[in-house]
């Protein structure tokens, strides 16, 4: 078992003794496939690590300070493909600082690395994403509330047929029922999600665009984009784009070096010109010649 599996293991035992009965050790040796005794070290390593786990009866408990935690899984999200800086992720929380603080130290000492196969997910985006998560799986419209697009000044209800979360949760690929083309849709510009019980009408329409670590998309072609970037650039990358990071490699220092594939050139451009002092751009030329069309038509307004 890879340490991604068992790591993912690992959370699914402690999002389930988080849950409001707990589980019992019998239970979870069989959901998982594992001895009991591994159950119970499992257990152990939780209480070693300062999570509060009781035993109510025959079955565990985590047993949490505060409100809001009182289910784990209100805050743990998993993705299968790509590791995520704890850190950075629990920077992005909208918790108090202390709040925070307390869940980094016990993660991370659970885990013992900095990178996780888990994307700890604002509070206010869990309902969104748990409905969702169910209207893919059931195969049924829903309606995005309130939608507002880029640039937009008014909101809009859009039905949809909802097929796939990116890695990340952030955004949803669907198919508009109105012009009957496939989109992503950002999560945080939806209110909320209504769901109807008609079920898909255009399945075999459905396609899920290439989406990069940008969060551009495109259905045809991936270019390859390098460039390297001084230390403010990359912290900027850490807290914009963590995805991002994973295609990053130090090369000196002071010095990192981004080479990675993007949709297209929309998203990675916005990131450069944006620091643009402190990143120098390689390959392709495509892509430079990109940016001081960008430049010039900015600098001829």
């Amino acid at each position: 078992m890879s340490d991604q599996d068992k790591f993912r293991r690992m959370l699914e035992i402690l999002m389930l003794l988080s849950n409001t009965h707990g589980a019992s050790v019998p239970n979870l040796a069989k959901r998982f496939n594992i001895s009991p005794r591994s159950v119970y070290r499992y257990i152990k390593t939780f209480k070693d690590v300062g999570f509060a786990v009781k035993k109510q009866g025959k079955r565990y408990k985590v047993e949490t300070e505060d409100a809001e935690f009182e289910d784990i899984s209100e805050l743990l999200f998993f993705s299968e493909e790509e590791s995520y800086m704890l850190s950075e992720v629990i920077h992005n929380l909208d918790e108090e600082p202390q709040k925070k603080q307390r869940l980094k130290e016990k993660l991370t000492a659970l885990f013992n690395s900095s990178m996780i196969a888990a994307n700890l997910v604002s509070k206010r985006e869990v309902k969104k994403i748990k409905d969702l998560f169910t209207a893919v799986d059931e195969k049924i419209q829903v309606v995005l509330k309130n939608y507002r697009y880029s640039g937009a000044l008014e909101v809009q209800d859009i039905v949809v047929e909802p097929f796939k979360l990116t890695e990340d949760l952030k955004h949803l690929w669907a198919f508009n029922i109105t012009s009957k083309e496939n989109i992503l849709y950002k999560i945080s510009r939806i209110s909320s999600i209504e769901t109807k019980s008609t079920p898909w009408q255009h399945e075999n329409e459905h396609q899920a665009g290439f989406t990069d670590v940008f969060n551009s998309y495109d259905f045809s072609q991936q270019r390859r984009v390098v460039f390297e970037l001084d230390q403010d650039a990359l912290h900027e990358l850490q807290e914009k784009y963590p995805l991002a990071v994973q295609k990053t490699k130090r090369i000196h220092t002071e010095k990192s070096k981004f080479d990675g594939k993007v949709a297209n050139f929309e998203g990675v451009g916005k990131f450069v010109l944006s620091m643009a002092d402190h990143i120098s751009v390689i390959s392709p030329k495509e892509f430079k010649r990109y940016l001081k069309s960008k430049v010039r038509r900015i600098t001829e307004k």
